[in-house]
């Protein structure tokens, strides 16, 4: 096995006349490369969007995070205001602690459409 001493790099070049055929095929091939994206767009009547409806659902969730304050009036004790309150972030509980009630709370979702995305949510306080 021998040894690479010098190296020369060949180079050969082809040249046509402007009236050729690779010359009229690179030319029309750069103007379709323009024009026939235009043409796809506009047959398909895509392209100026003259009136576009489109509705959204935003995804809601619900994060177990409550506040119940609830006001009545007693009517056997002279109708007196009254308040219950109760609920499920500790620091508020702390601030409501003579009013405190607990109840029975039950929440979830309805999705009707099947789409992953609550359609509906259901919360019922007792």
């Amino acid at each position: 096995m021998g040894f690479i001493v010098y190296e020369e790099p060949l180079l050969r070049r082809y040249q046509a006349s402007v009236f050729s055929f690779a010359c009229l095929f690179l030319l029309l091939t750069s103007i379709a490369t323009v024009v026939v994206p235009f043409y796809i767009a506009y047959g398909s009547h895509n392209f100026w969007i003259k009136h576009n409806t489109l509705y959204l659902q935003p995804e809601v969730d619900f994060t177990y995070k409550v506040l119940v304050v609830l006001y009545g009036r007693n009517v056997s004790d002279n109708g007196e205001i009254q308040t219950w309150a109760w609920s499920t972030i500790p620091e508020i509980r702390t601030a409501y602690e003579p009013y405190l009630r607990a109840p029975v709370i039950r929440a979830w979702s309805v999705d009707d459409n099947l789409d992953d995305v609550a359609d509906l949510w259901h919360l019922t306080i007792q």
